[in-house]
């Protein structure tokens, strides 16, 4: 997968080269994610991000498009389901399979109001929003759609360690017993 400088966005053959698929896009760069068959990009308008799905190996066939109503300050696709967190606050997750949205959830009166978002992840669980400035992450339970934890200034540039700690702090919310690195407690 790649995106160019001419507004294309390709799948080729890492071995020979041979592109297999592209499709034009209407500006420099798109922002691109990739997951288990799924790819969606932002196409140019401010509010609207491209799904298109695997029809086979390098191929990809566009399965239509989410129009969120709010522009978009960045978005993560993970598996069938992708975040979007918008300039107005809001942290929106939608099925890219039915393209339907599944949760809304309010960042006003959280350290990321205000456009305060520089990266936005996901797994089973919980979102994540991390801002810039006050260097701040916070962690959203998906079910609630509250916020369940903040770590705020004391969080350096350092963000795979701080990363890995909230992981594992996740891990431990969960099970008491775990929240230590597996690698960790296979060489005790």
């Amino acid at each position: 997968m790649m995106t160019t400088t001419t507004g294309r966005v390709c799948t080729a053959d890492m071995t020979t080269g041979e592109r297999l698929w592209e499709v034009d896009v209407l500006h420099r760069y798109p922002h691109l994610e990739c997951d288990q068959g799924w790819m969606v990009f932002d196409d140019g308008e401010p509010d609207e991000l491209v799904v298109w799905q695997s029809a086979r190996r390098g191929v990809y066939r566009r399965a239509g498009a989410i129009r969120t109503g709010h522009a978009i300050r960045a978005f993560r696709l993970v598996g069938a389901h992708v975040l979007v967190a918008t300039l107005d606050d809001l942290l929106l997750a939608y099925d890219v399979r039915s393209l339907a949205q599944t949760h809304l959830v309010h960042l006003g009166g959280t350290e990321h109001e205000h456009g305060n978002v520089t990266y936005i992840d996901m797994d089973d669980d919980f979102f994540y929003v991390a801002g810039a400035g006050q260097l701040s992450l916070t962690v959203i339970g998906r079910a609630s759609q509250r916020v369940a934890m903040t770590l705020h200034d004391w969080i350096a540039g350092d963000w795979l360690a701080e990363l890995t700690m909230l992981i594992l702090a996740r891990d431990r919310m969960k099970d008491e017993g775990t929240g230590y690195a597996k690698t960790f407690l296979r060489q005790l």
